[in-house]
């Protein structure tokens, strides 16, 4: 029974992302994202071995997007290191995409859908590496109350402006409904949690 439920933890969250971006969105644009997601998760685990976190583990899927495991505790500093090293790592594909613009609209494809993981990641709501460094300056003045508080409260507030956002966008662009997924299963799971 535990095998079951330690495969089917690892697996049914990313058959359901994919599941969603491959319903709503071209292939292209799901490739291209998919390549995005693999250069964040390279940037913390770029930035791990860099703080000398050799025990860090490989991304696993959950239904809020990757995470990484470091399997021990963190300094605040170490913490907000690692955690930056994925918008970072989308940045630098950003920018090495650039002289391609002219080339391919491939290239075009793959910068922005990395500047805008990047830009998205850097937000301060749960599940996202803005929180995580954002929690690591406030553990260093105040105690966990305020930063949960800080935390939920700006949590709450960006997962639902970001739900209606992403909705104008769809019926701008005609894509782009797994944005809209991610930041409503975010808004959703705060809900759930307040009741």
């Amino acid at each position: 029974m535990k095998l079951l439920k330690k495969i089917s933890d690892k697996v049914l969250p990313t058959l359901f992302w994919l599941c969603v971006m491959l319903a709503f969105d071209s292939l292209s644009v799901c490739i291209i994202t998919l390549i995005s997601a693999a250069a964040h998760e390279l940037g913390h685990i770029f930035a791990a071995f860099l703080v000398k976190r050799g025990d860090i583990s490989l991304p696993r899927a959950t239904f809020f997007g990757l995470k990484i495991d470091t399997g021990s505790l963190l300094s605040y500093k170490d913490e907000a290191i690692i955690a930056s090293g994925g918008p970072i790592a989308n940045l630098c594909v950003f920018i090495v995409s650039l002289p391609f613009f002219a080339i391919s609209e491939y290239a075009i494809a793959l910068g922005f859908i990395n500047l805008f993981t990047a830009i998205t990641n850097l937000l301060p709501m749960h599940g996202y590496d803005g929180e995580r460094i954002l929690r690591s300056a406030l553990l260093k003045k105040w105690d966990v109350r305020i930063a949960d508080c800080v935390s939920d409260a700006l949590t709450l507030a960006l997962s639902s402006s970001l739900s209606v956002i992403s909705l104008v966008f769809i019926m701008v662009l005609g894509e782009g409904w797994w944005i809209f997924a991610f930041f409503f299963s975010i808004l959703l799971g705060e809900v759930l949690k307040r009741h």
